[in-house]
């Protein structure tokens, strides 16, 4: 009986093994798709204030390491990722790509501690199932590739609870470090919220004694030491503007955040309940099933309500403050429907989730069904919305995808599991289709078109390095440039007009229409500007968009001869003959109005 049994139980582990390798890889795939669905959507760094971070990761480049900043305006949160960024543009070079890296870094490290808090507290099944509904989720696709910072505070905050569920209370404390150097006061507060709350329900005060809290801030207070310290006797004024930024004006919303708006107290409770649809209907039962201190996943709950009630008094409130929270959320909401896999759910409990399941699997895929190959097949411009370009290769492979879900969801046959599987797949492709057609109509020209007019700037300059920027207070295009130096003033902009030698200047177009009303403006050249303007769009320009014009110079424009428009290239500006004298009158010249010209 010992011999026979010790080779059964090698295979035992053996199989264990190699189940639980199936689940990490499992785990790696699901988180890899929010980074895929970001990449292939329409982007650009305009969107959400994600162009002061990536002029950060420049400036760091540049040699402002301690205190990186956007054209001498000091940052709005500590340096972690920005150093992380810098760490990779220089390994691969500075494009939008590497500025995004731990951000979607991030994405895949969230992944694999959700699914090991999950393993603990719940079960392998219940935490890959988390895993997956938080992998198909829109913010989870939105923040995996943005250029700010809530990706990575929530994977430190995801740490530093994982570190207190396993007892390594010095880590946790570490990691509350990390993220105070991420987001300042929104990588320390919730963690130690979600403690509290966990140990004053349980009423643990052996557990608080030996979290060993005189430690922890210490050990805190050291990190953040190690980074305020220098930046503080270097760099006083902008470490005094950041302290500034973060614990008065978004505490008292005044300041830079006084338009915040007044929002009631629990505005980010509701946002967090409807951004986790569908899978929030779930957590009433969850709540009910772990809600007992006892209970080890309670833990969870403590961190919902501990990181939720952070949010509820600071007047400054954004959606995206309480993504640290969806992890516990996914994974309480796959407990739920691991024990319908089970079968360990109420048979009520069991026809709901069969039927809510068949039901949400033939919406999302329907919706993916028809809004993917709306937008990319350029029906929904003539319904006036802006959307991707042509359709890629892998479309159609993606509709057929799309229509596994539809046929598992008619099935009457089918089983839990495969209704599951159907659900999340329509889930998955549901978030693709918005990014792809609702979230960004505007992004989806500004960002390809601000790509061409700052290669084409650098072109007629003679190098990046070379444009002047004249109150250009957008990031796209002087990120794409390599540029953050503070842009030049108008007084600076006419001495250039009256200069022998002429230069390209990128300007607003408002800016540029009421100074070339002057009859004197820009050396009393006629010749009309490279104007920001996107293929087919017949929206007039705005004050913020922005032209790119020739100042100064002896010929009035005669030095840069116009090529034939293509459709790969910005139109030349048209530039007077050598022997007609320079166009001189009150009123402004007219832009192009090429069809091929870019808009930013």
């Amino acid at each position: 009986m010992t011999s026979s049994g010790a080779p059964a139980a090698a295979q035992s582990r053996a199989g264990k093994g190699v189940a639980e390798a199936s689940r990490i890889l499992a785990v790696l795939l699901l988180s890899a798709w929010p980074a895929l669905v970001g990449m292939v959507s329409p982007h650009d760094l305009e969107a959400n204030d994600q162009g002061r971070a990536a002029m950060y990761v420049l400036a760091a480049l540049d040699g402002d390491w301690l205190v990186p900043t956007d054209r001498g305006e000091a940052a709005s949160k500590p340096p972690l990722q920005t150093w992380l960024a810098a760490l990779g543009a220089k390994k691969w070079g500075l494009n939008e790509y590497t500025v995004r890296l731990p951000s979607v870094a991030a994405t895949a490290l969230l992944g694999l501690v959700t699914y090991a808090i999950g393993r603990r507290v719940l079960s392998p099944e219940a935490a890959l199932i988390g895993v997956a509904l938080l992998a198909t989720l829109w913010p989870t696709a939105k923040l995996s590739f943005f250029v700010r910072f809530d990706m990575l505070v929530a994977l430190f905050i995801a740490l530093a609870l994982y570190a207190y569920a396993l007892g390594k209370r010095r880590a946790f404390w570490i990691c509350v470090g990390l993220g105070t150097l991420t987001k300042g006061p929104a990588g320390l507060a919730p963690p130690i919220a979600a403690v509290a709350v966990d140990l004053a329900a349980r009423r643990d005060l052996q557990g608080l004694r030996a979290l060993r809290p005189l430690l922890g801030i210490a050990i805190v207070a050291g990190l953040v030491a190690l980074w305020m310290v220098p930046a503080y006797v270097l760099h006083r004024d902008q470490v005094l503007e950041m302290l500034q930024f973060h614990l008065i004006d978004q505490l008292t919303n005044s300041g830079t955040h006084a338009t915040a708006g007044s929002r009631p107290f629990w505005y980010l409770v509701a946002f967090y309940f409807l951004r986790l649809l569908p899978w929030s209907l779930l957590l009433p039962q969850a709540f009910r099933r772990h809600g007992r201190p006892s209970d080890p996943a309670f833990f969870l709950v403590a961190w919902i309500a501990g990181g939720l009630f952070v949010y509820l008094f600071p007047p400054s409130k954004r959606p995206d403050h309480v993504f640290a929270m969806y992890a516990p959320g996914a994974l309480l909401a796959g407990s739920v429907l691991a024990g319908w896999l089970q079968g360990t759910a109420q048979p009520a409990a069991a026809k709901l989730l069969d039927g809510g399941a068949r039901l949400f699997a033939f919406g999302a895929s329907a919706c993916a069904l028809v809004a993917a190959p709306l937008a990319w097949m350029h029906v929904l411009p003539t319904l006036g919305l802006k959307t991707s370009s042509s359709p890629p290769f892998w479309a159609f492979a993606v509709l057929l995808v799309a229509a596994v879900p539809l046929w598992h969801a008619l099935r009457r046959a089918a089983t839990p599991r495969a209704r599951l599987c159907a659900a999340l797949c329509a889930q998955a492709l549901a978030c693709l289709a918005y990014a792809q057609v609702l979230a960004p109509p505007a992004v989806a020209a500004r960002g390809p078109a601000a790509r061409l007019f700052a290669a084409e700037a650098a072109r007629r300059a003679g190098g990046a390095d070379r444009v002047v920027l004249c109150q250009v207070r957008s990031w796209e295009v002087p990120f794409l440039l390599h540029r953050n130096d503070r842009w030049v003033d108008v007084d600076e902009l006419e001495r250039r007009s009256a200069a022998p030698t002429p230069s390209w200047v990128v300007l607003p177009h408002g800016l540029y229409t009421r100074l070339a009303a002057d009859p004197g403006a820009f050396a009393g050249r006629g010749a009309p500007p490279v104007v920001a303007k996107s293929a087919g769009d017949s929206r007039p320009l705005e004050d913020e968009d922005l032209v790119l014009v020739e100042v100064g110079g002896p010929e009035g424009g005669s030095q840069a001869p116009a090529p034939k428009p293509g459709p790969e290239r910005l139109p030349e500006a048209g530039p007077s003959s050598p022997g007609e004298p320079p166009q001189e009158g009150p009123s402004a010249p007219e832009p192009h109005a090429d069809p091929d010209a870019v808009s930013v």
